[in-house]
């Protein structure tokens, strides 16, 4: 005889099993992240000045894990904004709660800030060579060519070439490490619903 009860059972365990493995999820895409400037650069799935592409792969993938390296050891005053209840956490804990989705938004601005510069930067680069009288092709032969001093917007694009991998680790970081913070101190999703965390505060 089939138990009427045994679906409300399993249902407990499958939304348990969907949290174990968002949570292992999240953690390997901070790290994920992080490497993967470093394959991006060098395949140039983001097209870049071949001036920049080796110090681009490196520094991006060193920020980002020192990013994520910064982030956690920073996570007992970070534990204390996103969990403390009540009228004491109105202040700032909703931008903590946020911050991921500034990150995010963060992103989108450098990478559509980057690809305008990129396109702007190619055609100075192209005008700057015409009136060298240098025969030039190519967008491609542009960024492959152009000497590094001569690069337009320059530092505006490494600026925001680092800031879309750097601003895409902060949002994974900080959704992993409250992931991560809630089951080091204990907290269900209903006491988080509810807005009273465990008196816990070992994070």
């Amino acid at each position: 005889m089939s138990d009427p009860n045994a679906s409300v059972r399993r249902e407990p365990r499958r939304i348990q099993a969907f949290a174990r493995f968002f949570k292992q999820y999240m953690s390997v895409s901070t790290i994920v992240a992080a490497s993967l400037p470093i394959p991006v650069t060098a395949l140039q799935f983001i097209p870049t000045y071949a001036a920049h592409t080796k110090f681009l792969s490196v520094y991006t993938s060193l920020s980002c894990f020192l990013l994520l390296g910064f982030i956690f050891y920073s996570r007992h005053a970070l534990a204390r904004w996103m969990f403390r209840p009540g009228r004491q956490r109105r202040r700032f804990g909703l931008f903590i709660d946020l911050l991921p989705l500034y990150m995010i938004l963060a992103c989108a601005s450098s990478i559509a800030a980057y690809h305008w510069l990129l396109q702007n930067s190619v055609q100075d680069a192209m005008a700057d060579w015409v009136r060298r009288g240098a025969a030039i092709g190519s967008t491609e032969a542009v960024l492959q060519k152009t000497d590094p001093m001569d690069i337009p917007n320059s530092t505006a694009l490494v600026v925001c070439y680092l800031g879309i991998f750097l601003c895409a680790e902060a949002a994974f970081v900080l959704m992993a490490i409250k992931e991560y913070l809630q089951d080091l101190l204990g907290l269900t999703e209903a006491q988080l619903v509810a807005g009273k965390p465990a008196a816990r505060t070992d994070a």
